[in-house]
């Protein structure tokens, strides 16, 4: 093999891999939300308690505080699913309560759970979940 493709194979695995470890943290996103579930869904339950149930089956309970709707591009090809889907949930939980970032099935009384990536966000005993519909 000549020097040349050598260093090319070399710096391309080197470029592939660093790409994957910067890649990474972007890899988990809000998964799994029934279709029919959307802003107004989650507007009519601020104030209620939610369930969220990590991987290893261990619970917390968190106080739903806020939902906002995204600002919209202009020019989206559907504005009112848009506005119905793309939105955010902050979340709440008991002082001295804290969650890592990670993926979360969450539940309330009267939501359908779902899977969601819920993040610390601002102020401690915050999270947030972002949809991008």
């Amino acid at each position: 093999m000549s020097q040349p493709r050598r260093r090319f194979l070399q710096q391309f695995a080197l470029a592939s891999a660093a790409l994957a470890i910067v890649r990474a943290p972007f890899a988990q996103t809000a998964t799994t939300i029934p279709a029919q579930m959307g802003y107004a869904t989650f507007a009519s339950q601020v104030g209620r308690r939610f369930t969220a149930t990590d991987a290893s089956g261990s619970t917390t309970v968190l106080t739903l505080a806020k939902v906002s709707r995204a600002r919209m591009p202009s020019g989206h090809r559907d504005p009112a699913k848009a506005r119905e889907h793309s939105f955010t949930l902050v979340f709440e939980c008991d002082a001295g309560t804290s969650l890592p970032e990670a993926i979360y099935t969450l539940g309330a009384v009267e939501v359908e759970s779902f899977e969601a990536l819920v993040s610390p966000f601002g102020d401690a005993g915050r999270y947030q979940v972002v949809f991008n519909g």
